[in-house]
């Protein structure tokens, strides 16, 4: 052997992504080798009816085949009730508690559009190109580039909300809660029972997106679940003494005035019946074990850390409107489990800008002409 030859053989190969071709190894052909590159960008969207099923991938039912998913039977099961704001328990064995609960930052307001103006939303919402997303999910995002994990955005290819969310923002805008609410991100997210579509549980990033999380639900009733993620970090407590204190709920008040704290009316879709039976209109017959208030969930569940394991479940009927903030945005997961979508289900979650992206943030710069561009109004299906 040569030098030349020498020095050949101990120079590394370029790699070119796909495999070196060397003596006694064959290079996978083009064709296989963009096979093999579909393959994997399918395992990643989840949306290719012949991946097999990984378990480290957010898949949909038509990649997991006959793979059986795990439910956890042992949680204490709560139902949250848009009328007295409290989450009433369904099953709660770990604590034994059974006293209704709160839980702060949950706002629910049924019939928020009506049925012609969730038909029109539809309508437009499907003439936009759909993109795959994860679990089954497809989506429609407006908003600018994120990389969550480097903690950077740029503007991109955002060039405002669509023209037909503009009343819808003025709408929000006109509700107590939300009256300072600028939406500068707006996701449809389009669910569906034979792609086997959920979301896992998880936490909206904090870096970019605000407090408020604001999301309107279209086509059917689904149930969102929220888990506690961290209750250490809460002020529910406080929260809970300043609502309940003027209404002087007390076990003594209710055996004294047989009075229900809440008769559970609940919305007329015959989807939303089923919850009849988890909520008592007789609230004596329950127990309220608290002595002078009702009591917050993360207190209740922040003692019980090592036994209990706790999922709120939250009715969405189609037409609602669904705020998450304060501690149920911060501290407690949210999801949507695949047997809670028996239909076709669309959301739009409109999110705003955090503190850092406000006045006196490191990134106002960006932040205002994000705002901007959230007070624009555009056809997507007409700019060039």
């Amino acid at each position: 052997m040569n030098e030349a030859e020498a020095k050949n053989r101990l120079t590394p190969k370029r790699s070119t992504g796909i495999r070196v071709e060397e003596k006694n190894r064959q290079s996978i052909p083009l064709p296989r080798a963009i096979a093999r590159f579909v393959y994997y960008l399918a395992i990643t969207i989840g949306d290719h009816p012949d991946v097999p099923y990984t378990p480290r991938i957010r898949a949909c039912l038509l990649c997991e085949k006959d793979k059986s998913v795990e439910e956890n039977v042992e949680s204490d099961q709560y139902s949250y009730c848009h009328y007295c704001n409290l989450c009433w328990p369904i099953t709660t064995a770990s604590t034994k508690c059974r006293s209704p609960l709160y839980l702060g930052g949950l706002k629910l307001l049924p019939d928020f559009i009506s049925i012609e103006e969730e038909k029109s939303l539809i309508a437009s919402i499907d003439q936009i190109p759909w993109m795959p997303s994860q679990s089954g999910r497809r989506k429609q995002d407006f908003g600018p580039k994120v990389n969550f994990k480097k903690k950077k955005a740029k503007l991109g290819d955002f060039k405002g909300l669509p023209h037909f969310t503009k009343n819808i923002v003025e709408r929000l805008q006109q509700y107590e809660d939300l009256s300072d609410f600028k939406p500068v991100e707006l996701c449809h997210l389009d669910y569906s029972p034979d792609r086997g579509s959920a979301i896992d549980p998880h936490l909206d990033d904090f870096w970019i997106w605000g407090e408020r999380l604001v999301t309107i639900n279209l086509a059917s009733s689904t149930v969102l679940t929220l888990s506690p993620a961290n209750l250490e970090n809460c002020k529910c407590t406080v929260e809970c003494r300043k609502v309940f204190t003027d209404q002087k709920i007390s076990k003594e008040n209710i055996k004294q005035n047989e009075e229900p704290i809440c008769e559970h009316k609940l919305p007329a879709f015959d989807t939303c019946l089923h919850l009849d039976s988890k909520h008592s209109v007789d609230i004596t017959s329950k127990v309220i074990d608290s002595q002078d208030l009702i009591r917050d969930m993360c207190s209740v569940y922040r003692r019980n850390s090592n036994e209990a394991l706790v999922e709120i479940q939250v009715e969405l009927p189609p037409r609602s409107l669904f705020i998450l903030a304060g501690c149920s945005r911060c501290n407690w997961l949210h999801g949507i489990k695949r047997q809670a979508i028996t239909s076709r289900r669309l959301a739009m979650t409109f999110r705003e800008l955090a503190e850092d992206f406000l006045d006196g943030g490191n990134e106002k710069k960006l932040g205002d002409e994000l705002l901007e561009l959230g007070r624009t109004f555009y056809n997507p299906l007409t700019f060039s």
